[in-house]
């Protein structure tokens, strides 16, 4: 039983040790002015030399330097941005897996404005520091064609999304996502999955929150990424329709429709979106451990169709007051599988042991669905009241189909482990909130109120297929709970700039 018990984890011990040796480069240098002067919050955007196609971008620090992480290797370029200055772009140049690239400091130029006329336009910057938190402006970016969310926030500066789609900032784990300002209650995979299903044609913008005030949830100290979904101004009927189309080693394609009526007392808004594609990965690994030689080949893909809905309406009942309801609908339905061979050898004297070939397939149903009731207050003074009463559901059905085969080297079958679970959770979040601001001396007072409930449920089955591919339930393996939680919190701060430098 114990030597089984070794063998079943091998394919994942492979698996974990792959994950570990991949060494991401990096890309580094300064920017300065006319004057050889630091220049910090540039926009520095690292590009695919091919097409010009936007892979990271990053801010420049207080002394003017960046360093941009650099997770495949290729041939790239720069180029820097800051309002009042000229556009300036590096030479092309390579990075290979692990290399620390230097770039030669580039000094940027004030921008030259020939009068012919008086012409008042309004474009927002790609990337904006304001006090509280950097905001990465995705809409009307053609940077942002043909992405969803999760490929986004690869682009943010600051973000960093690792092989397991966990998210960090400023190189700092346990960042909590907001949509609308609505925390994600989602572990990293089914957050990978929601992020996946909502296309970037529907995003506005990304706000980066380092240090989030007491106005958000006091969970995790990594800070807050708040992606700011679209929500059309314009008066009369009116809609868009898009579509993107990326083509990597297999197709992948997305799509929405967006549609808006508004005049001076009502706002009516829809819209419906959709992902479709396959993402497939290849997995070439050789392993020495002690006297035992591992030579694995794994290929991994995974099927992926969603799609999204939102609908809504705000009712102006004077200049001062506006009612809100909306709700959205997010559906994913995705298979990973992975097929890998692996040959085992002694190590000193070259001799065939076995070989493990082991298959996963990872079926998942998920439903995500929040409705929200709000009401806010506005006045010319700058005293501001917002009221939110939101309630949501998650339901995730996930199983699992594990069989690993040992073969002599004939191909004979040695022996077979073949392990099955399932994993349904159902998350149910209820919330109501105020929020409060106002101006006081010569600053901002913030106070508000909020109380949440959550219930969760989980549950953990585990299988072994006896000798006639029956599974067997393993009840010391398997696990059932039921979690609740009440949160009550009240918070109350207060901003003022003590001085402009």
């Amino acid at each position: 039983m114990r030597k089984k018990s070794i063998a079943a984890i091998l394919p994942i011990l492979l698996l974990s040790f792959q994950v570990q040796a991949q060494t991401p480069g990096s890309v580094k240098g300064s920017v300065t002015d006319s004057k050889k002067s630091a220049m910090p919050s540039v926009t520095v955007s690292l590009l695919h030399a091919a097409d010009s196609s936007l892979v990271k971008t990053e801010l420049t620090d207080a002394q003017g330097l960046f360093d941009i992480p650099v997770i495949k290797s290729g041939k790239y370029l720069l180029g820097y941005s800051l309002a009042g200055h000229e556009k300036a772009y590096s030479n092309s140049f390579e990075v290979a897996d692990g290399q620390s690239v230097k770039i030669p400091e580039v000094q940027m130029q004030p921008q030259v404005t020939k009068l012919q006329g008086v012409v008042v336009t309004s474009k927002k910057p790609l990337i904006e520091v304001k006090a509280d938190k950097t905001v990465f402006n995705v809409e009307n970016s053609i940077n942002a064609t043909g992405s969803n969310a999760m490929e986004l926030l690869q682009k943010s500066p600051g973000v960093l999304v690792d092989n397991n789609d966990n998210i960090s900032m400023k190189g700092k784990t346990g960042v909590r996502i907001y949509v609308d300002g609505k925390m994600m209650q989602l572990d990293s995979k089914d957050l990978a999955a929601y992020l996946r299903s909502i296309t970037s044609s529907d995003i506005e913008s990304i706000e980066m929150i380092s240090n989030p005030s007491a106005k958000y949830d006091a969970s995790g100290n990594a800070g807050i990424i708040n992606i700011k979904l679209k929500k059309n101004k314009k008066y009369g009927t009116n809609g868009s329709v898009n579509a993107g189309f990326t083509q990597g080693i297999t197709p992948k394609g997305n799509g929405s429709l967006n549609l808006n009526y508004r005049n001076k007392k009502v706002n009516l808004f829809g819209n419906i979106g959709g992902n479709i594609g396959r993402f497939q990965n290849e997995l070439y690994f050789y392993r020495k451990q002690k006297d035992t030689v591992y030579d694995q080949k794994t290929r991994m893909y995974t099927d992926n169709q969603s799609i999204n809905a939102k609908v809504g309406a705000d009712f102006f009942v004077n200049s001062k007051h506006t009612l809100g309801v909306m709700t959205n609908l997010n559906y994913n339905d995705n298979q990973w599988n992975s097929e890998g061979n692996t040959d085992i050898y002694e190590q000193n004297s070259g001799v065939f042991v076995k070989s493990l070939k082991a298959f996963n397939t990872i079926p998942g149903h998920r439903l995500n669905s929040n409705s929200n009731l709000n009401y806010r207050y506005a006045d010319t003074s700058g005293r501001e009241v917002n009221v939110d009463i939101d309630y949501g559901i998650f339901r995730g059905r996930g199983r699992s189909y594990q069989p690993n085969f040992y073969n002599d080297k004939n191909n004979n079958l040695l022996y077979s482990i073949i392990n099955r679970n399932n994993t349904p959770t159902d998350i149910n979040i209820f919330s109501v909130k105020a929020d409060a601001e106002q101006r006081l001396g010569k600053g901002k007072l913030g106070y508000g109120v909020k109380g949440s409930f959550v219930t969760t449920k989980n549950s953990f089955e585990f299988f072994n297929d006896d000798a006639g591919g029956n599974p067997i339930k393993l009840p010391e393996r398997s696990n059932r709970f039921k979690y609740k939680e009440h949160v009550y919190a009240a918070y109350l701060n207060y901003q003022r700039q003590l001085n402009e430098k």
